[in-house]
């Protein structure tokens, strides 16, 4: 083999027992399991459809052209402009079925299992597979985002290629330098992270440690070697910055504010460390089940996460070894500190709300060195790979008990969202003017009903007809001071304002609008409407007499 040939795995192992066989060995796993709660009805499975901002990329690839996507994805985000490009790659399987884009979304975690730990097992000189084995594994099985929609994925893909970024360029140092090729392709795994999710650009900083602590050789040599490589990066990194912001202009978002970043950062690093989001799971997994239930949930998770995680420890015959707590330090410093400066620097983000586009890797290898690091002081081995074993299998129970639930609510959404969909397609078929379809929530089957506001693209992708918008009334106060103006809808003597897609304000005469009820089952259209069938809702009432349907 050449010096310029790229090595991605080891195979010295016996295949059935290699860390990246077990991995896909426990997603195929975790799969057939998801397959036998739907077989069974449990209302957990893969019927889970495209959710919140998941309707914008429908909308996006509507046309079926490649060039539009992007040019229509451009106009409306102004960054990270390869994040268009996988949607396009995924968009056969999404384009399948109703639940195509779930698919696609469990197509990514083995993938950035997998990427992990090759990154992690490269970083600990392969010393130190125990432990990149189970983060791997945690990382397979944290794939609930802090919302619906499968956004996400297309960031969590952007972390692929940061990490594979770092283990390639680990690659090239390992080697004394010689593999150029292998450099070459970290630094275009790096361009790739960053034009996909601009704010993944901390590869640069794992460049300079791993540069200056794996370099053999003397200080000076150290620090050359250090120094050029940093700048190869950094050049990369200012050039497509250069042109991003030449182009998005004054709507690139590309604003730090140093006042609000030195007064965020300490609250930024705590979500990091432990993020709002985990409680929030939490306490949906507790809520999202009756008390009855839960104990038959947690069985279900405790016998999966057993064969996960106590027959990947016998299979692989690896020993518990403290962690490689440098390389790891070096990882999360690198994988958080551009979102760190972005969300507590930038007022429109704000500290924890980017930093669950990276806690798929993040929180699975903070929790899992923390495990390593307690079980490593243990004696003998015997007791201390027992210890290990077990926290990892606790941790791996809550983890998909809490997927579970995730996954309930997902999937429950997605029912009452669909049976609106149906029954306002039914409802639409054969109108030939603009309609602006008013839902009320009444007597709901479920809190889930109508609990997500509805976007511009919701009514273009479900209905399939373009100039009609659904707006489902709400009945707490907006969250955010931005929603403020277009929270509460009026009826006026003109038309209604805000009663299409959230962020119009346009007038709309009552000639194209229609008030329905939905109950997450059923939709009604009422006859005749006034100011008290409105009270329990955020609606402004300036109307003289009633709406008549």
């Amino acid at each position: 083999m050449s010096n310029d040939a790229i090595t991605m795995v080891d195979l010295s192992a016996p295949t059935f027992r290699h860390p990246l066989a077990l991995i896909l060995a426990a997603w195929l796993i975790y799969l057939g399991m998801f397959g036998l709660l739907q077989v069974f009805n449990t209302g957990v499975g893969f019927e889970i459809w495209p959710i919140g901002e998941d309707r914008n990329w429908i909308y996006l690839l509507k046309s079926g052209n490649p060039v539009q996507t992007f040019q229509e994805f451009w106009a409306l985000d102004h960054r990270n402009p390869l994040a268009a490009f996988w949607w396009l790659l995924a968009s056969p399987i999404i384009k399948l079925s109703d639940w195509g884009l779930h698919a696609v979304a469990q197509i990514v975690s083995p993938i950035v299992a997998c990427v992990t730990f090759l990154t992690v097992d490269r970083l600990g000189h392969k010393k130190h597979r125990l432990f990149s084995l189970m983060t791997g594994l945690i990382v397979l099985l944290w794939n609930f985002p802090a919302r619906h929609d499968h956004v996400d994925r297309v960031m969590v893909i952007a972390l692929i290629f940061t990490l594979l970024s770092i283990y390639f360029y680990t690659d090239f140092i390992d080697n004394k330098r010689t593999r150029k090729l292998t450099l070459a392709t970290s630094l275009a795994c790096y361009l790739i992270a960053l034009s996909t999710y601009t704010i993944q650009s901390g590869a640069i900083i794992a460049v300079l440690f791993i540069a200056f602590f794996r370099t053999s050789g003397t200080l000076k040599d150290k620090l050359k070697y250090a120094t050029l490589d940093c700048v190869i990066f950094f050049a990369g990194f200012a050039i497509y910055t250069a042109i991003w912001i030449h182009f998005a202009g004054s709507n690139s978002g590309f604003k730090i504010g140093l006042t609000e970043l030195m007064s965020n950062a300490i609250i930024s690093i705590k979500a990091f460390i432990y993020p709002p989001s985990v409680g929030q799971f939490i306490d949906l997994a507790d809520s999202e089940f009756p008390s009855g239930q839960r104990a038959t949930w947690y069985i279900i998770a405790g016998v999966f996460a057993a064969i996960t995680v106590f027959g990947s420890t016998l299979a692989s015959r690896q020993r518990v070894v403290f962690p490689p707590v440098g390389w790891v330090l070096v990882l999360l410093v690198s994988i958080g500190t551009p979102t760190i400066f972005v969300e507590a620097g930038n007022p429109t983000w704000g500290p924890g709300s980017r930093s669950i586009m990276v806690q798929q890797v993040w929180e699975p290898l903070f929790l899992v060195c923390l495990i390593f690091i307690i079980a490593s002081i243990l004696r003998p081995q015997t007791f201390r790979t027992a210890v290990a074993a077990t926290l990892m299998w606790a941790l791996c129970t809550k983890i998909i008990f809490v997927a579970f639930a995730f996954n309930h609510s997902q999937t429950t959404l997605t029912f009452y969202q669909r049976n609106l969909g149906v029954a306002l397609r039914t409802l639409d078929e054969g109108q030939t003017k603009p309609i602006n379809y008013i839902i009320r929530v009444v007597n709901p089957v479920s809190p889930k009903v109508g609990s997500e506001p509805t976007l511009p693209s919701y009514a273009a992708t479900v209905i399939g007809r373009e100039k009609t918008f659904i707006r489902v009334l709400m009945k707490a106060p907006s969250p955010l001071p931005s929603y403020d103006s277009v929270w509460r809808v009026g009826f006026g003597k003109d038309g209604v304002t805000n009663g299409g897609a959230f962020f119009d304000r346009a007038v709309i005469p009552y000639e194209n609008v229609k008030v329905v009820d939905f109950d997450g089952l059923h939709l009604v259209v009422p006859t005749e409407l006034d100011k008290k069938d409105f009270a329990d809702f955020q609606v402004d009432w300036a109307l003289d007499g009633r709406i008549v349907q």
